[in-house]
């Protein structure tokens, strides 16, 4: 791809054609724009999270607005965090072009799901399919092998899973 993709056009690609999409993603210099990319996605997805959640529970008031806003604020916040302990497995498993691309790799990865988070259930099922996206853009822009990149998302992911299931069951314990 040699023009510059709109951001409808990156959310198509990303989603649909994730080989070619991480290919135009190479001549991507600066980090910002998967994250504003990431940010503007989310935002935009919110007012539908508020409208099936106003249906769902009957409720369309101002607090249930604000308390989706603040999840999507703690939900980008964490993950934004999560990235150089993400980023840190793809060093390990041999990526070796720089966090910058991990992090768009992972950012970008997330489309499927953030445009199918407001419908419930569909996201769980599509999160195997960002999943996919992830280790098609691990293997094109840190130039790795199938079986590293899904190593180095799976043993992060695992190892997060156990932190929640220890963290979990420390509280229940305790109480």
């Amino acid at each position: 791809m040699s023009e510059e993709l709109t951001f409808l056009g990156k959310i198509w690609y990303s989603i649909f054609r994730p080989k070619e999409f991480f290919g135009y993603i190479i001549g991507e210099d600066n980090v910002y724009s998967s994250m504003l990319f990431f940010i503007l996605l989310s935002l935009i997805i919110l007012p539908l999270h508020f409208i099936v959640t106003g249906f769902i529970g009957n409720d369309f008031s101002s607090s249930v607005f604000i308390e989706l806003l603040f999840n999507l604020t703690i939900g980008a916040v964490f993950t934004l965090l999560l990235l150089p302990f993400y980023h840190l497995f793809v060093y390990i498993f041999g990526g070796r072009n720089g966090i910058k691309r991990s992090v768009q790799t992972f950012l970008y990865g997330a489309t499927p799901t953030i445009a199918v988070s407001w419908i419930p259930i569909v996201p769980i099922l599509v999160s195997f399919y960002s999943v996919y996206v992830i280790i098609t853009g691990l293997k094109k822009l840190q130039a790795m092998s199938t079986m590293r990149a899904l190593l180095a998302y799976l043993i992060p992911f695992l190892i997060l899973a156990a932190l929640v299931v220890l963290s979990i069951t420390i509280v229940y314990i305790s109480t």
